[in-house]
């Protein structure tokens, strides 16, 4: 039988919708070492609710949801995917030394028509032409420091590359284990241009202590002095991809000779599966919402589940 789970906080709820491919004692029991972390840390106790979907509109009106910003306030969507990455390390699919980071850009629910001059200048908007009037906006230069989505404000317009158009965007970004392709950290914030970097050292930073050398793989857009430097002074090794474009990399031969170096580089492409998999099955193409917190609460949903059907998999490859 199909069913709905919501995980409620006193009087407030979030409902998930059960895949078509969740096994449902799997789920449940997920739930509810999720609800013994939480309980140990708020005073609010976690409560499961399982129920068909036709009813769950009657189970959220129960418990009295009011818009999420509880949710959002107290962390619940980080604290869940906190939840699932404890479980997969519990089952030692998560490994401690090797990773890969990338960041991908994810549109934002705003259009062009909505980055206006923050100064409330620009083409004026023919009269009488109704809310979705055309706007001519060649010649005019639109930056980020001059121009602001009135949708949403803390979009930024971006692009992935110099033949591609520039969106109103939020970036992503993803630490990946290589033992099983495990997402281990996650965060999703402004596209500033150098979120990428900064992004992934402080993921980097996040992880626990050890005394044993790291590896980080990464595109040629992590191959930078800086992010180098900040890497070995962590006690990580860098893998990235030489970036040799009328430039010379921030690697050298110390460590691209090692067999390590080019099974690190070939092993960071299974980062994009997760991409793909949020972009499409989760529908995170374009945005659903308004703001860089529901955003983000969403993006740590979507990793936590990602993360949950992974280890269903490897689960029953073991059994």
């Amino acid at each position: 039988m199909h069913r709905a789970f919501l995980i409620c906080q006193g009087n407030h709820a979030v409902a998930l919708n059960e895949p078509s491919c969740f096994q449902h004692d799997y789920a449940v029991g997920q739930a509810s070492r999720f609800e013994r972390v939480v309980r140990d840390e708020d005073p609010h106790p976690v409560e499961l609710i399982q129920c068909a979907p036709e009813s769950l509109t009657q189970v959220v009106s129960r418990c009295e949801v009011d818009g999420g910003e509880r949710l959002l306030d107290n962390e619940i969507a980080g604290r869940f995917f906190a939840a699932v990455v404890k479980q997969a390390k519990l089952r030692r699919y998560i490994s401690g030394e090797h990773f890969s980071v990338d960041g991908t850009l994810l549109e934002a629910w705003a259009s062009h028509k909505s980055f206006r001059p923050k100064d409330e200048g620009g083409p004026p908007i023919p009269p009488g032409a109704g809310r979705n009037a055309g706007v001519d906006f060649h010649g005019e230069r639109r930056t980020n420091e001059t121009h602001r989505s009135t949708t949403d404000p803390e979009s930024r317009m971006a692009r992935k590359g110099n033949a591609v158009a520039a969106k109103l965007s939020y970036a992503g970004h993803l630490l990946l284990e290589h033992r099983s392709a495990l997402i281990v950290d996650m965060e999703l914030n402004q596209a500033t241009g150098h979120a990428e970097r900064a992004t992934a050292l402080a993921m980097l930073r996040r992880l626990p202590a050890t005394k044993r050398r790291r590896t980080v793989a990464g595109d040629r857009g992590y191959d930078t002095k800086d992010f180098v430097r900040e890497c070995r002074a962590m006690g990580v090794t860098p893998h990235v991809a030489q970036n040799t474009t009328n430039r010379s990399s921030a690697i050298d031969g110390r460590t691209t000779r090692h067999r390590g170096h080019g099974v690190s580089l070939r092993i960071r492409k299974r980062i994009e599966e997760p991409f793909g998999w949020m972009k499409t099955v989760a529908g995170g193409r374009k945005l659903r919402y308004i703001g860089q917190r529901r955003n983000r609460a969403w993006f740590l949903m979507a990793g936590a589940v990602y993360d949950i059907l992974r280890i269903a998999a490897l689960d029953a490859q073991i059994a």
